[in-house]
């Protein structure tokens, strides 16, 4: 909003009552607004930067070859208005000073100005916050910065920056503030406990100068989608052209692979039929039988990476969703521990999803098995849970601006996952596990993309992981 569009009005009144050369008006934060002679602008706003609190009275100035004044009058807490003009030799300064309406309208409409920025800065969509400059202690707090911090205003106020937003380099901020520079910090990680950490950017510049008070003005941006929906397509690269170079490897390895796992088996049979009272057969057919264990595993890998590095064709049918998970871990109930156990929580009426069912079964048995294994020590809690959710703020990658989703929730109470590998816990062939292939995960990615939806993993050590599947219901399939 232009403000002099409130306060140029009444100043020209004001000036064309007095008959002065200017009239100047500095608002309780240090913003100037001035009707008259603009060769007399900024000498004047000079004059009243000064002081914060200037005295009040006639005060006599030198302007270049001209003899001024200028009557400082005190409207209330930091509205200060001067009125005044050039002075003729011997000539004595007019009596008049504002009348008590005029006074008043001024109060007012400074009033209405500050309930206007409190109005836009509170309700602001990226977080406000203003900071006394130096001390760096919190003086506002929009409604924006209430949402990104589970703060209150009320609890923040007052307190110093640094007590709730512990950074690095804040003398380097402070310098950069005093230069009249802004200050930007990228990708600060903001604690949230179970909400989630979210990451904030913060862009700080100093507000207007009233006198020798100084304030910044901190802008927060919660980019933790951006940075998310960023790694997510660099991982949809890094698993492209992982699966080129896994398709001309994996037939070269497993011709031999199929050798020794095949001789390795005659062998084995040999000793098993001629060698029962012999130690050295004994000895030979353990060796054997570890190469047959070692070889069959290998050769999953193998048929793991041919999987994830063919091309997918899927054959897509109308897919009751809670109907094909409850067939999913019944297949995988096996790895279930007496101390474990499944709890379903499925919405009613979920609309039909076009899925490939032998695809997803995979998807939905991995993530399941995954989760029996997280809690074989100490036992816990699968949660599997269904809903149909309208998003708005899709990724970047996504077409449609809204669309119906089903997701799919894995939410186990086991031991979790470490925070500095959630980064990578869709590359192929990283694992947390001792006997991992590092490449389940990576193909149940690849699945549900290939379906057009997403996954996204949230997890902390010792208390558990929750892993979210979003998968697009087309239009018409609802029930």
């Amino acid at each position: 909003m232009e403000w002099a569009v409130l306060w140029n009005p009444l100043l020209r009144g004001i000036r064309k009552r007095l008959s002065v050369a200017y009239v100047l008006l500095r608002t309780e934060d240090g913003v100037f607004f001035y009707n008259g002679l603009h060769k007399y602008r900024r000498f004047v706003e000079d004059f009243l930067r000064q002081e914060a609190r200037p005295q009040e009275g006639i005060h006599f100035l030198s302007f270049e070859n001209e003899f001024l004044f200028a009557r400082v009058e005190l409207l209330g807490p930091g509205l200060v208005c001067v009125t005044g003009g050039p002075l003729k030799e011997g000539e004595l300064p007019p009596v008049k000073g504002l009348l008590p309406f005029e006074r008043q309208l001024l109060m007012r409409v400074q009033k209405l100005r500050t309930h206007i920025l409190q109005i836009l800065f509170f309700r602001f969509p990226l977080g406000v916050v203003f900071l006394s400059f130096g001390e760096g202690r919190i003086l506002f707090w929009n409604s924006t910065m209430e949402v990104l911090t589970g703060r209150r205003e009320a609890e923040v106020l007052g307190k110093k920056w640094d007590e709730l937003f512990p950074m690095e380099h804040m003398e380097d901020m402070w310098q950069s503030l005093r230069f009249g520079e802004e200050y930007f910090i990228r990708n600060f990680r903001l604690k949230r406990g179970a909400n989630g950490d979210r990451l904030l950017n913060f862009r700080f510049f100093p507000w207007r100068e009233g006198g020798n008070s100084l304030q910044v003005v901190g802008l927060v941006e919660d980019v933790t989608d951006r940075a998310r929906w960023g790694e997510s397509i660099r991982q949809m690269e890094r698993l492209s052209s992982i699966g080129r170079f896994i398709s001309s490897m994996a037939h070269e390895i497993n011709n031999p692979l199929g050798v020794i796992y095949g001789y390795a088996q005659m062998l084995l049979s040999q000793v098993e039929e001629k060698g029962r009272d012999c130690p050295a057969c004994q000895m030979t057919k353990r060796v054997l039988e570890k190469i047959e264990k070692e070889a069959a595993h290998c050769s999953e890998v193998i048929r793991y990476l041919v999987d994830f590095s063919k091309p997918l064709v899927l054959e897509r049918e109308p897919t009751d969703v809670n109907a094909l998970l409850r067939e999913s871990v019944s297949l995988v109930d096996f790895f279930c521990q007496e101390n474990e156990r499944v709890e379903f929580a499925f919405e009613e009426n979920l609309p039909l999803v076009y899925l490939d069912r032998t695809r997803m079964r995979q998807v939905f048995m991995n993530l399941a098995k995954n989760a029996f294994e997280a809690m074989q020590e100490k036992g816990g809690i699968l949660r599997i849970s269904t809903e149909s959710v309208l998003l708005e703020n899709l990724p970047p990658w996504e077409r449609r601006k809204f669309a119906t989703y089903v997701k799919v929730t894995f939410a186990d109470t086991g031991k979790g996952i470490p925070e500095s590998a959630l980064p990578r816990i869709f590359e192929p062939f990283f694992t947390t596990k001792e006997r991992g292939t590092g490449l389940g995960l990576s193909i149940s990615y690849s699945i549900v993309r290939a379906h057009g939806g997403w996954i996204e993993i949230a997890s902390k050590e010792g208390v558990g992981t929750k892993v979210q599947v979003f998968l697009p219901v087309e239009r018409g399939s609802e029930r």
